[in-house]
C-alpha cells in the first residue's frame, strides 16, 4: 500500500528539518575541545555547583551523562541564592 499525501515545499522542509533535527540540539559533546569534561579525579570544582547542571546528571550545554563532581571548560558557578535554598531544603 502505497499512501501519498500532497504538501506544499516549505512544509515539506520543515517537516524534513524537525525529522533531521536531534534532542542534543545547541548541546556540546564532552569531547568538543571548548567543553575538556572531566571526571570527578580530574576536575579543579563541581558540575553541581554549576548554574547549567540539571539534577541528577545532565547538563544544560553538554550532552551525556554529567556527574555531579565532574567539571568542565563551560562552568560558571551557580547563584548563591540557589545553592541557599537548597542548603535550607536538606
Amino acid at each position: 500500500m502505497d499512501i501519498r499525501i500532497n504538501i506544499g515545499q516549505s512544509d515539506a522542509d520543515s517537516l524534513k528539518e524537525s525529522m533531521l533535527r536531534s534532542p542534543t540540539d545547541g548541546k556540546l559533546d564532552q569531547d568538543d575541545p571548548t567543553v575538556v569534561y572531566m571526571p570527578p579525579s580530574k576536575g579543579p570544582f563541581r558540575c553541581g555547583g554549576c548554574e547549567y547542571f540539571v539534577e541528577p546528571n545532565a547538563c544544560q550545554k553538554v550532552v551525556g551523562y554529567i556527574e555531579a563532581n565532574g567539571c568542565c571548560n563551560l562552568y560558571e558557578p551557580a547563584d548563591e541564592a540557589d545553592d541557599e535554598s537548597t542548603e535550607a531544603d536538606e
